[in-house]
């Protein structure tokens, strides 16, 4: 992935007006200038040149929860909405963090793509 990721230099890739495209901004600035493994989920021809979407897997401790109806009644939130507890941290019975698979979604320019080594 290239190191420079100006907006003015890459203004297709994310819309900083929505949450979505501050959060992709954000997981592309933060691995600028690495190597990371994408599973292709779509490729869309632009006007500029061809993007793909893909999804980035890896491990993390930070989990996301919804509470059941139940859950959220017993805290006593209202019913008929969504309640998630975010960004919290897993850890074992020891305090050791805890790592789950993990996925962000990721859409960049066809040509940032290298194919993998060959695994025999």
């Amino acid at each position: 992935m290239p190191v420079d990721l100006r907006e003015s230099r890459y203004p297709y890739l994310w819309d900083l007006r929505t949450a979505d495209g501050v959060r992709m901004h954000f997981r592309l600035w933060a691995r600028r200038g690495t190597d990371l493994d994408l599973t292709v989920t779509a490729v869309h021809e632009s006007r500029r040149e061809p993007l793909v979407e893909g999804l980035e897997v890896g491990t993390s401790p930070i989990v996301s929860v919804q509470l059941t109806e139940d859950q959220a009644e017993d805290l006593g939130l209202g019913p008929g909405v969504a309640y998630w507890v975010t960004d919290g941290t897993l850890r074992d019975a020891s305090g050791a963090e805890v790592e789950l698979m993990a996925t962000a979604p990721l859409t960049v320019p066809a040509r940032w793509l290298r194919p993998l080594p060959a695994q025999g």
